[in-house]
């Protein structure tokens, strides 16, 4: 599998113009290959009659080491965005470079480009990212706003909590943060929000529209071309 698809993208990172420390990388993981399995997504391969299903050129994507490396750490996933496919830096904090150099660079799309292995690691680094939120038995989710003590006027809420849950709001003061800014914490209880698998079941739908018509827009652009 590995050489075929370097060569298939023809010896070169997908994502940059290096070809210095490139390797094969798994859109599906390898670690995944039960579930790869169970979910026949043998079908989306170039070649259905392979003995290890998980090894089909359409699920390699050539990567720079320390892209791949940064995949498998889930610092990032693809998603499409204006009729292309992109990197998405989930966070800069621990990724400052990661971001500065990759965020929102298009991906050269390879030839065999199968949407659904993409939209299932897409779905696969969301549910993980989410999972030990999810599994904690004290669950909140806390958003800061932080104004200037010389400022009678709040800040406009960052998160419209109205129709979804109930909150509790603290104010801090100079003295216990020392920062010299107020600090108001919103606090959300997690349980009391309303049809929240319903919801996420919703935004994972729409994701995998929206990879749909940027391939399809992406083919129209090279027919164009």
């Amino acid at each position: 599998m590995t050489p075929a698809v370097i060569t298939r993208d023809r010896g070169t990172c997908c994502l940059s113009p290096s070809s210095l420390m490139v390797e094969n990388a798994h859109v599906i993981p390898k670690a995944e290959k039960e579930w790869f399995t169970k979910n026949n997504m043998h079908l989306y391969n170039n070649n259905e009659q392979l003995s290890d299903v998980i090894r089909d050129v359409r699920n390699g994507l050539t990567l720079s080491v320390e892209i791949h490396q940064c995949w498998n750490a889930l610092k990032f996933t693809f998603v499409p965005k204006n009729g292309h496919i992109v990197l998405h830096v989930f966070t800069a904090i621990d990724a400052t470079r990661l971001c500065s150099f990759y965020h929102n660079v298009q991906l050269r799309v390879p030839n065999d480009f199968s949407t659904y292995f993409y939209y299932a690691r897409f779905a696969m680094t969301v549910i993980l990212l989410l999972n030990p939120f999810l599994q904690s038995r004290n669950r909140a989710i806390k958003v800061k706003a932080s104004t200037s003590l010389s400022d009678p006027v709040p800040p406009p809420p960052l998160l419209n909590t109205a129709p979804m849950a109930s909150a509790e709001t603290k104010t801090t003061s100079e003295d216990e943060d020392g920062n010299g800014e107020n600090q108001r914490e919103i606090i959300i209880d997690p349980d009391e929000i309303v049809d929240e698998e319903a919801e996420l079941q919703e935004d994972l739908k729409l994701v995998r529209k929206r990879f749909g018509d940027a391939m399809e827009e992406e083919k129209e652009w090279s027919s164009s071309g």
